[in-house]
């Protein structure tokens, strides 16, 4: 099964988180899969290893989940968990390049030094994030309001170290009236847009909005003000 459709089953059954039981479940994979990939990017392999771990409690289906937790073991010296991790990437994406270059590297056996998530790399690789960007554009602009949030929302699940992505999602879940998908995905992203201003008032404006149409005008003021302040 490919990783984008067994994502959507997860983050599409967000959508009616005010009547099922499982709502938890999924809003606690999804902040522990974020923090995981923060705390990769920001350099602390073993604590986003035990985050992505939790998420892996919680939901079991989700192929990035395994690629990034095998990128963690990779560069906190845990060679065997990693292979492990990426054989069960593979068994979910067995088309995925990314995953078969994971996987030569550690059948390799290079040095750890040469492995390393390279956080600058993922967060200033802006021709890289600015071509997703583009691709995620091009579907809300060309598809069907539902079918554009299915696809930009894989795009996101693929790309969540790009800020760009997560609020393209965003936007494609607030056009849909999904408000709790809107801030649920800006609010995972905040951390990585601390030193692009414009993006981050582009967030703030857009949460406040998702937080004043769900009524908590509180949280919407909280927003607010934080958007204005980037504003000065």
């Amino acid at each position: 099964m490919r990783a984008g459709a067994v994502w959507l089953a997860v983050w599409m059954s967000m959508g009616v988180a005010a009547q099922h039981e499982g709502a938890d479940t999924l809003s606690r994979f999804h902040r522990a899969y974020f923090d995981g990939i923060r705390l990769l990017v920001t350099g602390d392999p073993r604590a986003a290893a035990d985050r992505l771990e939790a998420s892996l409690d919680l939901v079991d289906t989700v192929a990035a989940v395994y690629y990034y937790l095998a990128v963690a073991y990779r560069d906190s010296d845990r060679p065997a968990l990693a292979l492990d991790m990426i054989d069960k990437a593979l068994a979910w994406d067995e088309e995925n390049k990314w995953y078969h270059k994971l996987k030569i590297e550690l059948l390799r056996g290079r040095p750890s030094t040469e492995k390393k998530f390279d956080a600058r790399t993922r967060r200033n690789g802006f021709a890289a994030e600015a071509a997703v960007v583009d691709s995620a554009r091009h579907l809300i602009r060309t598809l069907p309001p539902e079918q554009a949030w299915e696809r930009v929302a894989a795009l996101a699940m693929q790309y969540p170290f790009y800020p760009g992505v997560l609020y393209e999602a965003a936007r494609a879940a607030f056009e849909l009236g999904k408000y709790d998908e809107t801030i649920r995905i800006l609010e995972g992203g905040t951390d990585f847009v601390a030193d692009r201003p414009e993006l981050a008032r582009a967030y703030y404006r857009l949460l406040a909005d998702a937080y004043r149409r769900k009524g908590n005008e509180a949280r919407a003021r909280m927003y607010e003000e934080k958007w204005r302040k980037l504003e000065k």
